[in-house]
């Protein structure tokens, strides 16, 4: 039950207000829930992306109040490819600056931070990300239906607007998180 292991310490890292503690262990339980979602052997960036993709109108309804899908934001990385009018695609941002970032830098990159609020906001070459976020990215690996064995000790919680909710409610069953919001 490794994904439930990640998750619960995303939780822990996350009531810590340690945002980008919490990144790192939600950005393996995602990792891992896409290659079981898509049966794939090994783990492919465009896994990761796809589910980030397939799963954006839940990750936004929990980190923003609404569903929000194909976001661009303008933001400057070297492994990211810019659109025609300069922006990026946001699942290439939790893809290649917060996972590739964590993982092979073990940093997020100077112009990327998580802060608590339901906002996206530039400051001069700042991109700042709401820290509920986070919770819209575990929220998407607990609701996926390839996790519905998992489980965190009870009373783990996951805080979705000013309210807390019991992880376990919610594994392998998006639609009970969608009732919800």
């Amino acid at each position: 039950m490794s994904v439930a292991k990640r998750i619960y310490e995303a939780i822990e890292k996350i009531h810590r207000q340690d945002f980008e503690g919490a990144l790192i262990p939600t950005s393996i339980a995602l990792d891992r829930t896409a290659q079981k979602f898509y049966r794939k052997d090994k783990s492919k960036k465009s896994d990761y992306k796809q589910f980030l993709t397939d799963n954006m109108a839940l990750i936004t309804r929990v980190s923003l109040g609404t569903s929000v899908l194909n976001l661009h934001v303008a933001f400057h990385h070297p492994d990211i490819e810019l659109d025609a009018n300069g922006m990026c695609r946001f699942e290439a941002i939790i893809y290649h600056a917060v996972r590739c970032g964590l993982v092979h830098a073990a940093e997020l990159p100077d112009n990327l931070v998580f802060e608590p609020g339901k906002r996206l906001e530039h400051r001069k070459n700042l991109l700042i990300l709401p820290a509920e976020l986070i919770s819209g990215l575990m929220m998407a690996v607990v609701c996926c239906p390839v996790n519905a064995k998992e489980r965190v000790p009870d009373g783990a919680c996951v805080v979705i607007g000013d309210v807390e909710h019991p992880v376990n409610r919610f594994w392998g069953n998006p639609q009970r998180l969608l009732e919800l919001l």
